[in-house]
C-alpha cells in the first residue's frame, strides 16, 4: 500500500549555531545525518539550515533511501545550485514547472512491463 504525505509537511528547520566551534557545528550536522526517519510520522526528507553567522550557514538536505536515489539526488542538487546562483546574482530565480510527477512515472513503468 502506497501512502504519500503532503509535500507541505516537509519543512525547513533552522538551527541557531552561533557560538559553536567548527567541531561542534560538525557534530551537530553529523547528529542530524544519523537521526533515523520515522516514516509513519514524517516525510522521507528533512531539510535543516545550520546558521552560525549572518553570512555563514550550512543547508543539509537528507533523504531516506526509500524515496530517493543517486540520479534524483543529482537533479535536486543541480536545481538547488542553479536557483541559489540565480538568487545570489540578483536574477529572478525560478524553476520550470514539472513535466511529469511520480504517478506519471509509475504509469510509464507499468506500461513498459516493469511491474
Amino acid at each position: 500500500m502506497r501512502r504519500l504525505l503532503p509535500l507541505s509537511t516537509v519543512t525547513l528547520t533552522v538551527r541557531d549555531c552561533a557560538g559553536l566551534s567548527a567541531l561542534e557545528l560538525d557534530d551537530a550536522i553529523a547528529a542530524e545525518l544519523r537521526a533515523p526517519f520515522r516514516l509513519s510520522e514524517q516525510p522521507p526528507f528533512r531539510i535543516a539550515l545550520f546558521v552560525s553567522a549572518a553570512d555563514n550557514a550550512v543547508l543539509l538536505v537528507t533523504g531516506h533511501h526509500i524515496a530517493t536515489d543517486a540520479s534524483s539526488d543529482y537533479l535536486v542538487l543541480r536545481d538547488l545550485l542553479r536557483y541559489y546562483a540565480e538568487h545570489a546574482s540578483g536574477v529572478e530565480a525560478g524553476l520550470a514547472p514539472l513535466r511529469a510527477d511520480y504517478d506519471d512515472g509509475v504509469r510509464a513503468a507499468e506500461a513498459e512491463g516493469a511491474f
